[in-house]
């Protein structure tokens, strides 16, 4: 089984990675001699980016498990990934992990532990009524992550992480795939060598044009991730800039047309390579080193930074950003960590991008974004550049969360999967072209090309109204309002009551977010507004406008649109006469039926269900493999006696998450199912009772 989530191989030896790892560690009860029999689970984290330094034995149900420093480094302990093999079939354990360094993680905000196995290679997260983040007395009141699991399968091999690992071997398979493309616009070079000589690669995309051109003025963007060796999510959000750059989408042609990109993707594959959270091979934290970074400690960070300095230097060159991500594990969505000037001018011109990134994805978070000169990141690259490099330079750190993000005016948090992450990747580029286009960097005629050809009037006026500010509201003209067959209090109401209205001006100058989170130049009619949300939103989420998609593919002027609640996809074309009327179809029966533009009343012909938040329809392979073997939750039932009593626990001294533990423990002896109640919404009578019950059956 791939050891990472990707099956990869590199020409290190996954056996080299044992500093302080356990290694095939089977954990056989006290006083048991001989062949380990099936049942007594083998855990392991000798391989590359494995972390687990120490397992005890509690019982044939309970084990802790205590996270390996960083090397050379005591104080970073968060990072986990180990392997699980020997079990039984419905065999159930408790895992505690004990020995975080940092309390304040997304465990408290419902974040909780990936697994897949052998035969189920995607990662799911282990459902959070399964999952207890609390303190222990029996470990001095220190924070404990502890989680139930029941292994279905004798033969499988289950891997746990905290996040989603991308290692350093599959990083260097992704790029040895794209070089035997042989992209004219990529190329591969190697900026320096880690302590332990492994590459630290950096990547040029651009049009072969804009480095042989010696009259023309270069603009160059630089990126670099994974200076933290377990900011995982960052590689992730890489390779999804990296594949769509390399693409022929037209907004990737556009930006390698005037724009050379700069791709740094890990600073620290020592640190990757054996599994360390935060620091590299010698215990140094590669992000506080920029200040004055060493050719022999830190020799990535060291060539990194002449490089920068180089280009800003460099007459030929604009360096217009320098964007180092980060993975953040107390926070949830995207956000940008900045710089504060005392010009107020390149402040303003310093919130552009931020600002621009917030219309393209929809889980950033701008309550997160801070912008200031913290003494205690005087070290780290955002700061440092900010300083030596040029006034004109934008220095930012992007943060994405490890756990999820929130929609707006939703407090629901949605886990960010692999291809979030990578998605995020591709809303970085989107980004970009949208602040060169507001700095009237690329020019207008090639930006219209990027929107699939339509004419649009988008410049200095078509301004994009910033997240969180109220957008202006639009008059609609007499001759092009709405109708609409239906009346407000329809269950089937018209989208045109959600589409923004439009005021019928040469010189419109705001544009509506809307559903789709982008934002959009519309014209004089409708239909034009409608054609340009295709082409220009079409990569990801066609027509988001409306809230029943879900998901969409678009090929030309056809696109077709899934609903998730019933399963039927519904065809659009947009070849659009002189009436303003289209069709769509249902392929599964051909039947084409017209609709108005103007009224956009397709649930009238075709009622869909809105989006569903549950987590049944995120996770339903998950939820279908729990209840198999859980069952779903049904009345308190006694505990049964003899069941060993948590530890640290007595009667009297009942707790809030120590009695939500010794449920999950009783959950694991009994193949019925308790239900598991929410401490904050019991009544005393009902701890009173639930402490009798356990009294009486021996269990305290």
């Amino acid at each position: 089984m791939g050891k990472d989530g990707g099956g990869d191989s590199g020409s290190d030896s996954d056996a080299e990675n044992t500093l302080g790892n356990v290694m095939r560690m089977v954990m056989r009860p006290p006083g048991h001699s001989g062949k380990a029999k099936r049942g007594h689970l083998c855990l392991d984290a000798s391989y590359e980016g494995g972390n687990l330094g120490r397992v005890d034995f509690i019982t044939e149900y309970e084990y802790d498990l205590f996270i390996r420093p960083d090397t050379c480094n005591p104080r970073f302990r968060v990072w986990f990934n180990f392997v699980v093999d020997n079990c039984r079939v419905d065999q159930r354990v408790i895992f505690n992990i004990v020995n975080f360094s940092k309390t304040k993680l997304l465990f408290r905000e419902g974040m909780t532990p990936l697994v897949k196995s052998t035969s189920r290679p995607k990662w799911y997260r282990i459902p959070a009524r399964f999952t207890y983040y609390h303190k222990s007395p029996e470990h001095k009141q220190h924070y404990l992550l502890s989680f139930a699991f029941a292994f279905d399968k004798e033969d499988e091999v289950y891997q746990f992480a905290f996040a989603y690992p991308y290692s350093y071997s599959r990083l260097q398979a992704h790029l040895e795939q794209i070089c035997r493309k042989n992209f004219s616009f990529f190329q591969r070079d190697l900026l320096a060598q880690s302590v332990q000589q492994r590459r630290c690669d950096l990547l040029t995309i651009t049009n072969p044009n804009n480095l042989t051109d010696p009259n023309r003025q270069q603009r160059v963007v630089v990126i670099m991730a994974r200076s933290h060796a377990g900011d995982t999510p960052t590689s992730y959000v890489i390779q999804g800039l990296l594949d769509f750059l390399c693409s022929s989408h037209p907004i990737a042609v556009t930006l390698r047309e005037h724009i050379i990109f700069k791709v740094i993707p890990m600073l620290n594959p020592d640190g990757v390579f054996y599994g360390n959270h935060k620091t590299n091979i010698m215990g140094m934290d590669l992000n506080r080193q920029w200040h004055e970074p060493s050719e022999w400690a830190h020799p990535t960070v060291f060539a990194a930074k002449n490089f920068i300095q180089d280009l800003d230097e460099d007459k030929n060159v604009d360096l217009d950003f320098v964007l180092d991500l980060h993975a953040n594990s107390s926070l949830v969505g995207t956000f940008i960590y900045g710089n504060s000037y005392d010009d107020v001018y390149r402040y303003e011109r310093h919130i552009v991008f931020p600002k621009m990134l917030s219309q393209v994805a929809e889980d950033y978070n701008p309550n997160n974004c801070l912008y200031n000169r913290d003494i205690q990141k005087q070290h780290c690259a955002r700061r440092v550049l900010c300083d030596k490099l040029k006034d004109s330079v934008n220095c930012y750190s992007l943060e994405v969360s490890f756990y999820g993000y929130q929609l707006e005016g939703n407090p629901t948090t949605i886990p960010y999967t692999e291809e979030g992450y990578m998605r995020l990747g591709r809303n970085l580029a989107r980004a970009f072209l949208e602040y060169y286009k507001f700095m009237n960097m690329i020019p207008l005629s090639t930006s219209n090309a990027t929107s699939g050809g339509t004419t649009s009037t988008t410049g200095e006026r078509g301004r994009v109204a910033p997240r969180g500010e109220k957008t202006p509201r639009f008059r609609k003209s007499h001759e092009n309002s709405v109708s609409s067959n239906h009346s407000k209090d329809s269950r089937h109401a018209s989208l045109s009551r959600r589409a923004p209205r439009i005021e019928h001006d040469p010189e419109v100058h705001w544009v509506s977010r809307g559903k789709a989170k982008r934002a959009f130049k519309l014209t004089r009619d409708v239909t034009g507004a409608i054609r340009r949300m295709q082409r220009r939103g079409s990569y990801d989420s066609a027509i988001q406008a409306s809230e029943f998609c879900s998901y969409t593919e678009t090929d030309g002027e056809v696109a077709t649109t899934r609903d998730p609640s019933t399963g039927n996809t519904l065809s659009f074309s947009f070849p659009i006469d002189d009436s303003n009327m289209t069709t769509f179809s249902q392929p599964s029966t051909g039947n084409r039926l017209p609709f108005s533009c103007h009224s956009l009343n397709l649930n009238a012909h075709f009622p869909m269900r809105g989006r569903s938040n549950s987590l049944d329809r995120l996770f339903p392979t998950e939820n279908e493999l729990w209840r198999k073997y859980y069952g779903e939750p049904g009345t308190l039932i006694s505990p049964l006696r003899g069941f060993p009593a948590p530890r640290g626990m007595k009667a009297g001294m009942i707790s809030t998450d120590a009695y939500s533990l010794a449920l999950a423990r009783e959950k694991v002896k009994n193949p019925k199912t308790l239900k598991i109640v929410d401490m904050n919404q019991m009544t005393q009578c009902a701890l009173d009772q639930a402490l009798m019950i356990g009294q009486k059956s021996g269990m305290y």
